[in-house]
């Protein structure tokens, strides 16, 4: 009983058509202990809710994609850091837990909706100013 207690539970969820569908779907998916993954053009993404209230949110952008760089930069405003690079992927991560945040899930549902919005439509355009 406690062996199934400590397994984590990651599942897959089908992807709404737009990124506040897709914030209230995970919003009501997602129990202390679980997370949910989600497969992008671009992209997979992994939202993982632990039992001590942090929230973490991890990116693989395939190497190979030629938006790769734009999208990371994109991450990096966003709060997340470059965690590695390994089999063709680069793995981005933000969690509540390096962060000083009084409203946590505020706070992981506001940057889960710009990771959204990100991978839905690549990266914002870079203009010279």
């Amino acid at each position: 009983m406690t062996e199934q207690l400590s397994r984590v539970e990651n599942r897959p969820i089908q992807v709404p058509p737009n990124a506040s569908s897709i914030a209230a779907l995970i919003n009501s998916s997602i129990k202390p202990g679980a997370g949910v993954y989600l497969a992008f053009n671009e992209g997979v993404m992994n939202v993982y809710f632990d039992r001590l209230g942090d929230w973490t949110i991890s990116v693989a952008l395939s190497t190979r994609s030629s938006l790769a760089a734009a999208i990371g930069g994109a991450l990096e405003e966003l709060g997340y850091f470059r965690a590695t690079e390994t089999d063709g992927k680069i793995y981005y991560i933000w969690t509540s837990a390096l962060h000083r945040i009084v409203d946590k899930r505020r706070h992981a549902e506001e940057t889960l909706l710009g990771t959204l919005k990100v991978l839905e439509s690549g990266a914002p355009p870079q203009y010279i100013s």
